[in-house]
């Protein structure tokens, strides 16, 4: 969930921080940003597969390919999966942009009304305080720019069809906006997602200010996916970001022509979640090829005390199932699964 941030011409990040969030009402929000109060993570995501380069590349010079769930959320996930796909262009019209792409579907069996789908900015362009946050209507798109030299503008496009919206935030909470030095609510994150901001940094010289580029309202049905993408772009002024904006629609229906490729598996054993557990958990894993899989759970003894699966020829895909200790023994239990010539353990810990 980490990374180096948003960089442009190998400079500092311009971001403090961002990421994707996903929301139908102001409870049922998830996300991997700062929570309330800032010191606190949402760690609503769960990775399923790392970020890994697709090799060799498919639609663009460099391909990368993940899937996680929001299996993190607890009692108010939204019981999603979402592929994300990411492509980057080396040649000259292409270069200030990469395309993010999400497949989010509907793992669980009511349907999603309201759903939203964004990408919050907090955006440190030079000197911080000097920066203004606008909305680009016609093109989807919500950009800063610092006041200051040299200037930098960067901002975030939507690419796919469809409704859009924009809150352009003063983060001291300026103008009556949403303040996020208290901290960043669900409810709040719902806010931005669903509510229209075109503007911040309007007085004096400019403000520290943030932007959520949001894709919505959708529904999904049980079962059902959507695909929604946008744009991260960056430029020395408003016309080369403008120009790269274009540039990035006219790649990404191209993208859309061609056949989508599937996600990058591998043979792999994932940590339980939760972890430490009490009295239930969940262990997902995946096939990069058919295979013979037995998969064994042993106590801190060495004892057996599970075989989920029992030497099965089982597809390529992903899978999951639910371990629960019996009479609620605490301690160290170590799940091991053999497919094939792989051979993986992982450590878990049981706590009443």
């Amino acid at each position: 969930m980490q990374g180096i941030g948003f960089t442009y011409n190998d400079g500092s990040s311009l971001w403090y921080e961002g990421g994707l969030v996903l929301g139908t009402d102001t409870s049922h929000v998830s996300d991997h940003l700062f929570g309330s109060p800032v010191s606190v993570m949402s760690d609503d995501f769960i990775s399923m597969i790392n970020v890994r380069k697709v090799i060799p590349t498919i639609e663009s010079d460099f391909d990368l390919d993940s899937r996680f769930n929001d299996d993190g959320a607890g009692a108010t996930q939204l019981d999603v999966e979402v592929n994300q796909k990411t492509y980057a262009w080396s040649t000259p019209a292409d270069s200030k942009y990469i395309i993010v792409e999400y497949i989010i579907s509907n793992k669980g069996s009511n349907q999603l009304t309201d759903f939203f789908a964004g990408i919050y900015g907090d955006w440190d362009i030079g000197a911080v305080i000097d920066n203004r946050g606008q909305y680009d209507s016609g093109l989807k798109m919500g950009y800063a720019f610092n006041t200051g030299s040299p200037t930098v503008y960067a901002g975030v496009k939507q690419l796919n069809s469809g409704p859009n919206n924009v809150y352009a935030f003063d983060n001291d909470g300026a103008g009556a906006t949403i303040g996020i030095y208290n901290g960043y609510t669900k409810a709040e994150k719902y806010q931005s997602l669903s509510t229209l901001r075109n503007a911040s940094g309007q007085s004096g010289a400019g403000n520290d200010v943030s932007i959520m580029v949001a894709s919505g309202p959708h529904t999904i049905p049980s079962g059902d996916s959507i695909t929604v993408a946008f744009a991260l772009l960056a430029g020395d002024d408003l016309t080369s970001l403008t120009n790269s904006a274009i540039a990035a629609d006219i790649k990404y229906s191209t993208l859309n022509s061609i056949i989508p490729f599937q996600p990058l598996l591998t043979t792999s054993l994932s940590q339980n979640f939760p972890n430490p557990f009490s009295g239930e958990t969940t262990i997902n894993y995946s096939l990069a090829t058919d295979e013979a899989v037995t998969i064994e759970i042993y106590n801190v003894l060495g004892e057996l005390v599970a075989t989920p699966v029992n030497n099965v020829k089982v597809p390529a895909g992903e899978y999951s199932f639910d371990f629960k200790t019996k009479g609620g023994e605490d301690g160290f239990y170590y799940c091991r699964m053999i497919a094939g010539n792989n051979n993986q353990t992982i450590r878990m810990i049981s706590i009443q």
